[in-house]
């Protein structure tokens, strides 16, 4: 997954401390042009945000001309942006706030790239810093969830309906059986019938063909 934050740093008249996750200098030199150019006046205690095409860049400055700035990406919010940039300010001032007005370029990243991890990593993921991003994260998962279960009651009535089609297809199946059974025995029971009636007509001729010989020869002897 990349990285949501990629690059973090403090900027007075030049870049004195720098830190980017990646290790990607490009975007120091996007926050340097940002930040330099003439028609941009940052003025203390307020808040900037400038939004390039797949990135969005964010800084604050403090009454020392200290620029503090962070790049990420366009869908990152900007209020935590801004809390990471106050947390990042609070740092700096505390731990080289006096050493950073007459640093050189660069100079202060090796000292403050601990720190500047610390945060990135801190705020690298949204939920675990901002309430209302971590309750849309709770939102967003009972959403999917929900769908989730929509989709399988919807998966779970369609196979009760095809249950039912299949027991209907069985009924009118067993149906059609017992019609052709009852019909195939009243053929049998009539062909039986033929049968014995074919057998006691046989029977009656070769009676009729044996007795009355008899009788004649019994009524010529006479």
């Amino acid at each position: 997954m990349s990285a949501r934050i990629t690059f973090v740093g403090v900027y007075r008249f030049l870049v004195v401390a720098s830190y980017s996750p990646k290790g990607d200098k490009n975007d120091e030199v996007a926050v340097k042009s940002v930040i330099s150019s003439p028609k941009v006046f940052v003025e203390p205690g307020r808040r900037y945000t400038t939004e390039g095409s797949v990135c969005s860049v964010h800084f604050i400055s403090d009454d020392a001309n200290r620029v503090y700035t962070v790049v990420t990406d366009k869908a990152y919010p900007s209020r935590v942006a801004f809390a990471m940039l106050e947390e990042v300010q609070a740092k700096f001032v505390t731990k080289v706030g006096e050493k950073s007005l007459t640093a050189k370029e660069g100079s202060l990243s090796r000292t403050f790239k601990g720190s500047f991890s610390d945060v990135c990593l801190k705020y690298e993921d949204v939920k675990n810093v901002d309430k209302i991003s971590s309750v849309q994260g709770k939102v967003d998962c009972l959403k999917t969830k929900m769908e989730e279960n929509i989709s399988q009651m919807l998966a779970n009535e369609e196979k009760l309906e095809l249950i039912g089609q299949n027991a209907q297809n069985l009924n009118a199946q067993a149906a059609v059986f017992q019609n052709r059974t009852t019909q195939l025995q009243r053929a049998m029971r009539c062909k039986a019938l033929k049968m014995w009636f074919l057998l006691a007509l046989v029977i009656t001729i070769v009676l009729i063909i044996i007795i009355v010989p008899i009788v004649m020869y019994a009524k010529n002897n006479t």
